[in-house]
């Protein structure tokens, strides 16, 4: 009889000490926070992202423009050279 009730006083000791390490809702919270909190910065980046490609696309527009000028104007004399030539 003494053997059963330390077995069970044993057990009983066993499953609170279980019960204390493992916080499954804790845990589950936990990850719920995190990942939304994930997600919030992933939809933050993707939106800096593109407000960041924005601006460097307003400003290459102005470049590209004037480099395409310049290749306009080079074609334009080159091709009145081929023209003279003939």
């Amino acid at each position: 009889m003494k053997k059963a009730i330390y077995l069970f006083i044993a057990m009983f000791l066993m499953s609170i000490s279980l019960n204390a390490q493992i916080d499954l809702k804790g845990k589950i919270k936990n990850q719920a926070l995190n990942r939304a909190n994930q997600k919030t910065d992933q939809g933050i980046d993707k939106g800096l992202d593109k407000a960041e490609e924005g601006v460097v696309k307003a400003f290459k527009k102005d470049a590209d423009d004037e480099e395409t000028a310049e290749e306009q104007s080079d074609e334009e004399s080159t091709d009145e050279e081929i023209w003279w030539r003939q």
